[in-house]
């Protein structure tokens, strides 16, 4: 008798788990037959997932992981920020004079940039809920208030750019909120049957395997090779692309990083593309336990010299307790480093805008 009711909560919780894992939307949505085919073409795809261009472990054996787990709950150094971040309010009105020839820059928090490049708006990885995570009761939380990407505040962009599926990158509320002023996104292979299965008309998605080029309004945007890993649940890991992006227009490059571990593909990229008048490069949630899959700030600098890039701009920092590092430890290493290198970084506030042929922000607002 007293077993009977420990079963029953067992079977209401496995009922429930396996109900959010086949009907959530937070989830995405599974391939089509035409995207499905398109994925099997890839030169790195191959025995039913992607594959990085060098051998990439993530977490490593079952006792690397929960040393993780337990270093991660229990280490007390400064993880999250102590008073409220400074935070620049969005300008619409200078939003909407972007001008034909001219690139600004709007740092919007963790790896979101408004670019706008020869009057045109390009927004990277927006995300506008609370949590990277698809429970509204756990995960990552957001330092700050998210409404700065308020779609109110946003003019309209003519291309969403994604890198991958991650939830601090791809984020559905955010993609609802800022469709219908959305004209074209740019993702890697598989993403787009996630856009599809939250409302996005499949015209408007221009999906990329690495290498490949797209030329929206004058823009063109090129997906690259990134160190890293994509899914969204406990079963679809690597089934979705993960990419790095130059875009150019107007003249000028700019590298945008997505998520990636350091290796001889930066070096690639720089000599194929580059080099580029400003790099983004992620600045953050690196660890000793995944040291693959994301940067340690000394390498972001490294990635930045091997691209050829004039300017250097740290995202994917300042945002979420994403690793067990203090929140401002990610770009005090990465300007120690470029400082002996002699390497120009910018660090504007979140919010902050600045044209990159003019002055280019460099306080320490932190």
């Amino acid at each position: 008798m007293f077993l009977n009711p420990i079963l029953i909560v067992f079977c209401l919780l496995c009922f429930g788990i396996g109900a959010f894992l086949f009907l959530s939307p937070q989830l995405g949505g599974g391939h089509s037959s035409h995207r499905l085919e398109r994925i099997r073409s890839s030169s790195h795809y191959r025995r039913g997932r992607f594959r990085n261009q060098e051998s990439t472990a993530l977490l490593g054996s079952l006792p690397n992981r929960l040393l993780a787990v337990l270093d991660f709950a229990l280490t007390r150094n400064k993880r999250f920020p102590e008073k409220p971040i400074p935070v620049e309010p969005l300008d619409t009105r200078t939003l909407e004079a972007a001008l034909p020839g001219s690139c600004r820059i709007f740092w919007l928090g963790h790896s979101c940039l408004l670019i706008q490049l020869d009057g045109k708006n390009i927004v990277t990885d927006p995300v506008l809920s609370r949590r990277a995570s698809p429970l509204v009761v756990a995960g990552p939380k957001s330092f700050y208030d998210q409404g700065l990407v308020s779609p109110l505040k946003l003019p309209e962009i003519h291309i969403m750019v994604i890198s991958h599926d991650h939830y601090d990158h791809l984020d559905i509320k955010a993609i609802r909120a800022l469709d219908k002023k959305t004209r074209h996104y740019v993702v890697p292979l598989g993403l787009g049957s996630h856009l599809e299965s939250w409302g996005v008309l499949p015209e408007k998605i221009h999906e990329c395997d690495w290498e490949e080029s797209v030329c929206i309004d004058g823009i063109t945007l090129t997906a690259t090779p990134s160190r890293h890993f994509s899914g969204r649940g406990p079963f679809d890991r690597f089934k979705t692309l993960w990419a790095s992006f130059v875009i150019e227009g107007a003249g000028k490059r700019l590298f945008f990083g997505g998520d990636s571990g350091y290796d001889q593909g930066f070096m690639k990229i720089g000599e194929s593309y580059g080099p580029f008048d400003l790099t983004f490069l992620e600045c953050g949630a690196y660890s000793k336990y995944w040291p693959n899959i994301h940067m340690l700030p000394e390498q972001t600098v490294q990635a930045h010299q091997d691209l050829k890039g004039r300017a250097l701009m740290p995202i994917h920092w300042a945002r979420f307790n994403l690793s067990i590092h203090s929140w401002t430890e990610p770009v005090e290493r990465l300007l120690a480093k470029a400082g002996q290198d002699n390497v120009r970084v910018v660090t504007p506030m979140i919010g902050q805008g600045f044209d990159l042929d003019g002055d280019m922000p460099d306080s320490a607002w932190w």
